[in-house]
């Protein structure tokens, strides 16, 4: 064995140690593997489906379209008290079927048991104080969620699997809308079960029905549909009403306010039988229309979903 001097030894370390100190400073943080940054479907600007990403960080540290955590100390949420479940009238006006992204949605019209395993994500400060789909201000410091198809107002306990926790939570929103997930969880609920690092975490949801709330009968609603004869083409939709009258004195409104390469593009559309959608498009490619639905809520305060129509 050959035996070092001094000043050999000297110049090894002084080799090596910056390429150690090199290679954990390019380590990510630590995040689940299904956790991508993947653009989200997100969102109306009225009471319309909304969904959101994973809000894994990326490697250097920032959150997928500045979303994530409140700056303030976030110790606080770990003692945010569960939702208080209670019984709510569950309003049509919120639980209409609609379209995203290739799938029709029909959402629960009356509480029915439902237990399901999944994954869940969370959404944070990129939309707080946005309209959800229930109409109500999206509050990131609250114990609520999104599901695609429970009725608006629900609740619902969210066990995370890997530890047993769980949380109550109120489904005031629609989403997420990529494969595989479950439930898009308020800040505050995946601080609770410790998912906020890793973007997302594997749950078993079940609705909670109040006593005496008696259960449905028949076809309520509470599938996901594949729909085959959609448009190829991809809508950055703004907004929904039931009344064309005023998806239309919204379109006129958006119409003065957006550039002219926009308001062309403007539409009204009726996806479903009294559901009028306010889209912009058609574009072709499915980058492009992510683009354009980030200079709307960027530049112009209007945040949309990517979608498509018949």
């Amino acid at each position: 064995m050959k035996v070092l001097t001094k000043q050999q030894k000297r110049a090894v370390l002084i080799t090596v140690v910056p390429l150690l100190l090199q290679s954990c400073a390019s380590l990510p943080p630590s995040a689940s593997g299904s956790a991508t940054v993947t653009p989200p479907a997100k969102e109306s600007a009225t009471a319309t489906p909304t969904t959101s990403a994973a809000k894994a960080p990326t490697i250097d540290g920032n959150y997928y379209l500045d979303d994530g955590p409140p700056t303030e100390d976030k110790t606080a949420y770990a003692t945010t008290p569960d939702a208080v479940v209670r019984a709510e009238k569950i309003l049509a006006r919120h639980n209409q079927p609609y379209v995203v992204l290739g799938k029709r949605y029909v959402p629960f019209t009356q509480l029915q048991p439902y237990h399901r395993r999944g994954i869940a994500s969370w959404y944070g400060k990129r939309y707080h104080g946005r309209k959800t789909a229930s109409g109500e201000p999206y509050n990131m410091h609250a114990m609520t969620a999104a599901h695609p198809i429970l009725p608006i107002p629900s609740y619902v306990r969210v066990t995370r699997i890997a530890t047993g926790e769980n949380v109550v939570v109120r489904i005031n929103d629609r989403g997420p809308f990529l494969q595989g997930r479950e439930i898009d969880l308020s800040y505050a609920a995946a601080t609770r079960l410790d998912i906020v690092n890793a973007g997302t975490g594997e749950v078993m949801v079940e609705l909670l029905i109040p006593e005496q709330t008696p259960t449905a009968a028949g076809d309520v609603g509470g599938r996901v549909e594949t729909v085959e004869a959609l448009s190829p083409d991809v809508y950055v939709q703004l907004a929904a009403y039931q009344s064309v009258s005023a998806a239309e004195q919204f379109l006129q409104k958006l119409q003065q306010q957006l550039p002219s390469a926009l308001a062309q593009r403007l539409a009204v559309y009726e996806k479903t039988p009294g559901l009028y959608a306010l889209q912009v498009g058609p574009y072709k490619d499915h980058a492009a229309a992510v683009q354009i639905d980030e200079q709307l809520c960027q530049q112009h305060g209007h945040c949309g979903f990517l979608t498509k129509r018949y």
